[in-house]
């Protein structure tokens, strides 16, 4: 075969009359299934194609040249021209293609990979199941930046199948990190009234966490305290972990409230029922330092959680908005500076547009200190803030900012007339 006559049909002739018809009805059927998929282990040999020993009859087929690869310890894949024609094959020859498609599906589910699973979940129709999967695993992968594929699976599991309570919590969190609030509430809500007529507690926490959840992002104190006390009370005395997260975002909550002392009690709290173990998503320690005037402590913290932790999208709590206020406070413009425009640019990546309100915000702090030098990009960075809380319409607090007044009074008035301006510079 040359290069001038070559093409896909010539090749896919070629690979059917010298390479896969020579071979017999069980190699061809192996081969078939096993296409199905990017590669494959001896386990899906054994429970999938049905081979007792695979091992040897995998190194038997890739001495005959059957474009078979070894990419791992007891892990193997065809060549991916050669895959292609295999499933073309399997298209047309296998029969009960979608009952091997849910198979598949299934044995993935088997293994704890629900990324794997769910394509051939889809393909096999296995409804109950997807909905079953996508409800376990929909609320995390929303919160940590997957909501595209969520969404993705979602679109593809008929709407009778997405009637569950954790699916519509799944909702509510990417109306939330949208700052669709309205909307988010009112899945949320709608995620507590099922649990409350399947009489599952636990699920009811769940919503009533996710609603205080949402008011700590929007920081509303005393809404988010309610929905977080409701949400511990449907606990019992074996779900620790779950009181342990609700007694961290209690403290969280006491900290926006402004009352350290209680935002301790609650931290010291979480600490003996986790045993501490390092998961300060929130940055509570490091908030602790700030509000008590250790900021050294705090900057050290959080510099040496940007260094080893992936970051995730966690609104004001988000580690380079602290740090820029921590080094507003110590007088380091540059470094202030620096850390609220890489909140600022982190927000705008990953589309959190309340986070990017505190950034400008941050970013206003930190050029106020040498305001003289640095006046009209302070006036921008508030004015900035100000517009994307007005289109927001998320109130931050009803007393007038102090930072504002003085900003009024040196800029003779322009960062605005009125005298109820919402609290985003604090």
């Amino acid at each position: 075969m040359t290069t001038e006559n070559f093409d896909s049909a010539s090749l896919f002739a070629y690979l059917t009359q010298d390479v896969f018809s020579g071979e017999s009805a069980q190699v061809q059927n192996f081969s078939m299934q096993a296409s199905l998929v990017e590669n494959f282990d001896l386990s899906f040999c054994q429970e999938i194609c049905g081979v007792e020993k695979p091992q040897q009859w995998l190194a038997a087929m890739a001495k005959r040249g059957l474009f078979l690869s070894k990419i791992g310890k007891d892990t193997y894949r065809f060549h991916s021209l050669f895959r292609s024609f295999l499933q073309q094959q399997a298209e047309e020859l296998l029969p009960n293609l979608t009952d091997l498609y849910g198979e598949i599906g299934l044995f993935y589910e088997r293994k704890k990979t629900p990324d794997k699973a769910l394509p051939f979940l889809l393909k096999g129709k296995q409804w109950r199941k997807v909905s079953k999967l996508l409800a376990e695993v929909g609320p995390h992968w929303v919160l940590s930046g997957r909501q595209k594929i969520f969404t993705t699976y979602l679109q593809q599991l008929p709407e009778d199948y997405q009637k569950n309570p954790a699916i519509y919590i799944a909702k509510g969190h990417m109306e939330r990190i949208t700052n669709n609030y309205d909307k988010a509430i009112q899945w949320y809500k709608k995620a507590i009234r099922d649990y409350k007529e399947a009489q599952d507690t636990l699920g009811q926490s769940h919503g009533y966490r996710s609603l205080g959840e949402l008011y700590l992002d929007i920081i509303q104190p005393e809404q988010a305290q309610k929905y977080l006390r409701q949400a511990y009370k449907l606990l019992n005395a074996k779900q620790l972990s779950e009181k342990a997260a609700l007694l961290y975002l209690m403290s969280e909550n006491m900290i926006n409230y402004g009352n350290s002392k209680r935002a301790e009690w609650y931290f010291n709290l979480w600490q003996r029922a986790e045993d501490f173990l390092g998961l300060d998503s929130n940055n509570l320690q490091a908030r602790f330092y700030l509000r008590t005037g250790k900021i050294n402590d705090a900057i050290q913290i959080l510099e040496k959680k940007q260094e080893s932790v992936d970051r995730l999208p966690c609104s004001f709590r988000e580690s380079s908005l602290i740090l820029s206020l921590c080094y507003t406070f110590r007088g380091d413009v540059e470094q202030a500076t620096a850390n609220a425009k890489e909140s600022i640019a982190y927000a705008q990546k990953m589309q959190l547009s309340f986070a990017q309100v505190i950034g400008q915000a941050r970013l206003g702090h930190a050029l106020l200190t040498e305001f003289k030098n640095n006046k009209q990009q302070c006036l921008q960075a508030y004015e900035q803030a100000q517009s994307l809380a007005d289109k927001l319409q998320v109130p931050r607090g009803q007393n007038r900012n102090s930072l504002g007044q003085m900003l009024d009074k040196w800029s003779g008035g322009a960062m605005g007339q009125g005298s109820t301006r919402g609290s985003i510079c604090s």
